[in-house]
């Protein structure tokens, strides 16, 4: 996944290259690796955030949580699960959805 992130970016398609990394991240969880999930996952979160991407805000706060969860750190996983939640549902009151991956 590195290189669709290194292929993202040198195309100027700076979501893909987030979700990437994202995504790279949740594995690197999947395989024990904590400390690189942690890191990619936190950082695909937050530039989702400034991207203005809130599909993959909502993805990457709610896998961040149930992660926490996952590893007993209920009480931090309050914050990026309620975000997740409060996101969604204001995704869901608008009149249309963007599909994701669509240059604006």
């Amino acid at each position: 996944m590195a290189e669709v992130a290194a292929l993202a970016i040198k195309l100027h398609h700076y979501e893909l290259a987030t979700r990437a990394s994202g995504e790279q991240g949740i594995a690197a969880f999947i395989l024990g690796d904590i400390e690189t999930a942690k890191a990619q996952v936190l950082r695909a979160w937050e530039l989702s955030k400034v991207e203005n991407d809130p599909a993959a805000t909502v993805r990457y706060a709610s896998v961040f949580g149930a992660g926490l969860v996952q590893i007993h750190r209920f009480k931090e996983a309050f914050t990026p699960l309620n975000q997740a939640i409060k996101i969604a549902e204001t995704i869901l009151q608008l009149p249309t959805l963007q599909l994701p991956f669509t240059r604006r």
